[in-house]
């Protein structure tokens, strides 16, 4: 497949990767762009899934609770909470199930 940019080894904009940061998410989310928030989702599920302790999607879950609730999106936050619990207590996770519950009522209080 021939390309067609400026120097052979440039890389095409479409070729270009660049990670979304918690903040970029929390902007986004705020903006009403779902997609850019998926992005970030997908990209940290992807480093969560590496985790060999398997407590990589209970902690993103926690993160995106925080973003959520920053974001103003409380119902949404204490869902994600939930979500969170309900893993970590598969996962034998007492230590993060006192950070969960912690969150979640710091959460319920606004």
């Amino acid at each position: 497949m021939e390309r067609f940019s400026g120097q052979p080894n440039e890389p095409l904009e479409h070729d270009l990767v660049f990670e979304v940061t918690k903040e970029k998410a929390l902007e986004a989310l705020q903006s009403g762009n779902m997609e850019l928030v998926r992005s970030w989702y997908d990209q940290e599920a992807a480093t969560a899934d590496l985790d060999p302790t398997g407590r990589g999607r209970t902690l993103l879950a926690i993160e995106l609770a925080k973003i959520q609730h920053a974001a103003g999106y409380n119902d949404e936050a204490v869902s994600s909470l939930d979500d969170a619990a309900f893993d970590a207590v598969g996962q034998g996770g007492e230590d993060l199930l006192v950070q969960i519950f912690r969150l979640k009522a710091e959460f319920q209080k606004h």
